[in-house]
């Protein structure tokens, strides 16, 4: 698990490195990924939204059934949401294409600030995010000829896995990427 997790983060600053690449055009700089505290406007959006898509796996796992607890990519001690964190990795790309466009045409530098708990999105500039992140687990997307919302996605997901544990060898999981 350590080596895979070791893979798992050179790939993670490989992908941030091209994610920053997406940002050159706009106002906003973005090094690496920062999340305790978020140092800069466009990590303080991808905290937010990956806290919000956390959140969508949580209910999801929880929903079926299972142990949000126990992961196997995210250490199980107890201290996180393990499995919601292992679950919602293919569907933190959304989020990522999200905060993209988000920052080129929706927020500006000014509609961040600095605090003690690092850097956030002013009181009155929320909305917009969390408009459009509503609207990105609404949306309507065809996957194996279906059309879901991603919301809906997530919850497939996690009855996939319900469904695994409760019978392995009849069920496969359903993992996908949505890159």
């Amino acid at each position: 698990m350590d080596r895979l997790r070791g893979y798992e983060g050179m790939l993670a600053r490989l992908y941030f490195a091209g994610f920053r690449n997406q940002l050159a055009d706009t106002p906003f700089r973005f090094e690496s990924r920062q999340r305790r505290p978020p140092r800069d406007p466009v990590n303080a959006l991808l905290s937010l939204g990956y806290t919000l898509l956390l959140g969508e796996a949580v209910v999801a796992v929880q929903g079926v059934g299972l142990d949000r607890f126990a992961g196997t990519l995210h250490v199980a001690d107890g201290s996180q949401p393990s499995f919601a964190l292992d679950m919602m990795e293919p569907f933190r790309v959304i989020v990522d294409r999200m905060v993209i466009q988000l920052a080129r045409h929706t927020y500006t530098p000014e509609d961040f600030e600095m605090t003690d708990e690092g850097c956030r999105c002013r009181d009155g500039r929320r909305g917009a995010f969390y408009k459009a992140y509503t609207e990105l687990m609404n949306r309507t997307v065809q996957w194996r000829g279906e059309s879901s919302s991603y919301r809906r996605l997530i919850q497939r997901q996690a009855g996939r896995w319900a469904a695994w544990y409760d019978a392995p060898a009849n069920t496969e999981p359903e993992l996908w990427s949505l890159a």
